[in-house]
């Protein structure tokens, strides 16, 4: 449930802040990295960030709401807060992922998952060399024109952690999970247990049935015989 949950959640990134909905996809991380911090202390660090992250999509929320109707909002309205917020956003984007490839590496050697080991480290090199990137096409003079194939690569890594979670979804084994076969494997001997006893106690009175059908038959021949 918790990389299934962190899944759901993470998609919403997909949508790279044109529709605020990441404030609700970073809850729901945050109650995924809080069930896999079970599994692994270290997803602690990134539930830590994933309520920072929350904090932050909040305020681009509104921030995104004072543009599209055009409304004041204080200091959040003044034209600078655009860079401040896409400041705030990055880094702590930056430190959330870095955060989560930890995590993920330091479960994933636990377990005997080495490929998702290689895959966390490729990914917190591509997100570094993504935002080193970014950082040089916002400053350096015609570095916009770096800006269309940033996205592309943005929305490639993205699918690449995508990736990297379905993988840790279906090959990593959680607690939840034992906890909830276990259930049905109790749930099954219950039920084979109680089907047992039934069958027992039918076959108990079909036996008492057909002694007594035969008593019955042996009292009714012996009436016979005295008729005679």
């Amino acid at each position: 449930m918790g990389f299934g949950l962190f899944l759901v959640g993470y998609m919403t990134l997909l949508l790279l802040k044109m529709v605020p909905i990441e404030i609700v996809g970073f809850f729901v991380m945050y109650l995924a990295l809080d069930k896999l911090q079970n599994q692994e202390p270290s997803f602690k660090y990134a539930k830590y960030a994933s309520i920072y992250m929350f904090l932050e999509s909040a305020l681009g929320a509104m921030l995104w709401l004072s543009q599209v109707t055009g409304s004041k909002m204080g200091f959040i309205s003044e034209p600078y807060f655009v860079t401040v917020e896409n400041i705030l956003y990055h880094g702590g984007l930056l430190v959330f992922h870095l955060l989560l490839y930890m995590a993920i590496r330091n479960i994933s050697q636990k377990v005997g998952y080495t490929k998702a080991v290689g895959r966390a480290r490729f990914g917190a090199v591509a997100i570094c060399i993504f935002y080193v990137a970014h950082i040089c096409a916002t400053f350096i003079p015609g570095g916009e024109i770096m800006m269309a194939p940033l996205g592309i690569y943005q929305i490639l890594l993205m699918l690449f952690n995508l990736f990297i979670l379905l993988g840790c979804y279906m090959m990593i084994v959680t607690d939840e999970m034992l906890e909830k076969e276990e259930k049905k494997y109790n749930e099954f001997l219950e039920k084979n247990k109680k089907f047992k006893k039934d069958k027992k106690e039918w076959a108990k009175k079909t036996i008492q049935n057909n002694a007594n059908k035969g008593k019955n038959q042996k009292q009714t021949f012996k009436a016979t015989r005295s008729g005679k």
